[in-house]
């Protein structure tokens, strides 16, 4: 049983269009159900509240598990994850006609390593989806 109701699960999946809103993926071609994911993990103090879920692929959500940062280099400065709520997912990332997703920022360049956006089987299905015109 999910542990959000109905209503909710429908509002967070409607306000993302059915898409995963870390790697765009839409839930309708998807094998598995998507997740109602806490941007803000609740072990960071983060809450149930409408502003903190998201739409996620069970990829996508199961990479980001708790994270709300990341590191692109060692030693190098804390970089917080992409936030579908305060972040406008175009101004971080582009979709090439390969199938990859392409960083614009640091933000997007750590979110997509730490969501392996890029790895071969997602990339080769997105291609495909483009080719088909269900991405993004």
């Amino acid at each position: 049983m999910s542990e959000f109701s109905t209503a909710i699960r429908q509002f967070v999946a409607l306000r993302a269009d059915f898409r995963c809103e870390y790697c765009r993926k839409p839930e309708i071609i998807s094998n598995f159900a998507f997740h109602i994911e806490h941007i803000i993990s609740r072990q960071h103090k983060g809450s149930d509240h409408l502003n903190n879920l998201a739409f996620a692929c069970s990829h996508c959500n199961w990479k980001k598990g708790p994270n709300i940062a990341t590191l692109l280099v060692e030693q190098g400065p804390i970089l917080p994850l992409f936030h579908p709520r305060q972040d406008i997912w175009n101004e971080h990332f582009t979709v090439s006609v390969n199938g990859t997703i392409e960083a614009k920022t640091d933000l997007g360049e750590g979110t997509l390593r730490l969501l392996e956006f890029n790895a071969m089987d997602r990339v080769l299905e997105r291609k495909m989806l483009i080719e088909l015109g269900f991405y993004p």
